[in-house]
């Protein structure tokens, strides 16, 4: 059935499965139906408030029935929704409520103090009254390319880059995933992923817009495995997707097991690199029935751009990489090329740039023409202007059996717990410290542990800087170690060697 928007796509799912149970929160079950009303309820007062189609809706709540009809509710009227992260610092959450330019903004504490900005609680009120029945001719004027969603990475300039998702590319994801992952009205779908991070699409759209039910988990029950895992048990949760970070902390408690694993259909894992011998260790605790699928996908192509399912083959001696691949045949709504430096396919084995191409390529960079020119570029190949591409900066390769894997990046970009970060926002932050003459920030393995680390020049205040930084970054990009030293080296150009300072400090040379 085509739809033209993430409206339509709602209410026919409504239309088949409203009696059915759609999320289970803190033990309240929801149905389609009930969550249906309530996004039009919100609906009604958004269009009340006189918000309009392209325009955005800021939220800063906690998984909620709220939350997600919230949701809904923009995606009905063809207004973008972003979710911040409650616990990001001031500083931040105002650079990026200057980005979006948000008509409104809904949290549980205030962000900005003009009249933009409603608490949870007076938003609720202003609901009370609100009629549950919307025009379907609301639903049916948003058009495929409207912006359904914005979410932001980390920038190179200093600035976070807010990531535009259009309807229509999501109506692709939720076809593809529906085929690829066979999802169906009778699976439970884990929401472990925080709602301003890539990997919920797959949970809202890939899960709840095909049918299937939710089980949202609050991250204060995530740092307690026993606990986390039981839950996963007693819901009869069929479909689990997370970053390999959690996996691994899991791992380390030992509580996951073929017995608490048997209604899972499928572990799904994307975001970072999974160490192979803590990949080895989860392949040999599910349950045998249980799929282990390694999925990979920029926040700017939806989600999930190619998928690889985790076979005995993986762990072979001939198999010398840290890593497994993350993918092997293109999917539906992708088309992948991997290029040299002089815009050449590369031959197998040679390492190039990973290029996307397809349907599900993002719209570019919320309010920044100047990013989106310089990342969403006409195809190297056909050079059609309609024909547009993401550089992903990933550089990978091929084996003889076509499976593609990551080999680095080519910018001063990292994954860590799942996040993308520019490592020279972090720079650029600590730099603007009337304390700090010169840093440089690094990331590696030390004591095989994952860290991004800080070199400073040897009279800054460390303790200033740490107190300082909490105010101003998400706690996952600030620095684990800050290292003391007389001078930061210099390359031929004047620059800071940021290689010698990686190669001395970090365990892989």
């Amino acid at each position: 059935m085509k739809f033209k928007n993430l409206g339509q796509r709602f209410n026919y799912i409504v239309q088949r499965y409203g009696n059915s149970y759609c999320l289970d929160i803190n033990d309240t079950k929801i149905t389609f139906d009930e969550l249906d009303l309530f996004s039009n309820q919100i609906s009604n007062f958004l269009i009340e408030r006189k918000l309009k189609k392209n325009d955005n809706v800021s939220i800063s709540l906690k998984k909620s029935k709220l939350s997600y009809s919230i949701i809904i509710a923009c995606l009905k009227l063809g207004i973008s929704y972003t979710f911040i992260d409650r616990k990001s610092p001031n500083d931040r959450i105002k650079k990026l409520m200057r980005s979006l330019k948000s008509k409104l903004i809904i949290s549980e504490k205030k962000i900005i103090s003009n009249k933009n900005n409603l608490l949870v609680n007076d938003f609720k009120k202003k609901l009370i009254n609100q009629k549950n029945y919307l025009s379907l001719d609301y639903v049916n004027k948003v058009n495929p390319e409207t912006i359904a969603y914005v979410m932001f990475t980390s920038g190179s300039t200093g600035f976070p880059k807010g990531v535009a998702i259009r309807h229509y590319n999501v109506l692709g994801f939720i076809d593809w995933a529906r085929k690829e992952y066979k999802i169906k009205s009778t699976d439970v779908a884990s929401n472990l992923n925080p709602l301003f991070f890539d990997n919920s699409i797959f949970d809202i759209f890939g899960g709840l817009f095909n049918g299937a039910k939710l089980v949202p988990f609050h991250r204060e029950e995530l740092l307690n495995p026993k606990f986390a895992m039981k839950k996963v048990f007693d819901k009869k949760i069929t479909i689990w997707f997370s970053v390999p970070s959690l996996l691994v902390y899991f791992l380390n408690f030992n509580i996951i097991t073929k017995k608490n694993t048997f209604n899972l259909r499928k572990i799904i894992f994307g975001g970072e690199g999974f160490p192979k011998s803590k990949l080895k260790k989860l392949f040999n605790n599910i349950n045998k029935n249980t799929e282990l699928i390694n999925v990979y996908g920029p926040t700017e192509c939806t989600c999930i751009c190619s998928t690889y399912k985790i076979t005995n083959y993986d762990f072979k001696k001939d198999q010398i990489e840290k890593y497994a691949p993350f993918g092997k045949k293109l999917i539906e709504n992708f088309y992948m090329i991997i290029l040299n430096k002089k815009n050449k396919v590369v031959k197998k084995g040679q390492i190039g740039e990973l290029i996307i191409g397809g349907k599900n390529v993002g719209a570019g960079y919320y309010n920044l023409p100047n990013e989106t020119k310089k990342y969403f570029v006409k195809n190297p190949i056909t050079k059609k202007r309609s024909d547009i591409v993401y550089r992903t900066g990933d550089l990978v390769y091929r084996d003889k059996k076509n499976n593609i894997y990551f080999s680095s990046r080519k910018d001063n970009q990292i994954k860590y717990m799942g996040y993308r970060i520019e490592l020279e926002e972090i720079e650029q932050v600590i730099g603007k410290l009337s304390s700090v003459k010169e840093n440089a920030v690094g990331y590696g393995k030390k004591n095989n542990l994952n860290q991004i680390v800080c070199w400073i020049s040897h009279k800054s205040n460390v303790n200033k800087i740490k107190n300082n930084l909490e105010n101003k970054l998400p706690s996952y990009m600030i620095p684990k170690n800050f290292i003391e030293l007389d001078f930061l080296p210099k390359n031929q150009n004047g620059k800071i060697n940021r290689k010698l300072l990686s190669i001395e400090y970090f365990d892989e040379k």
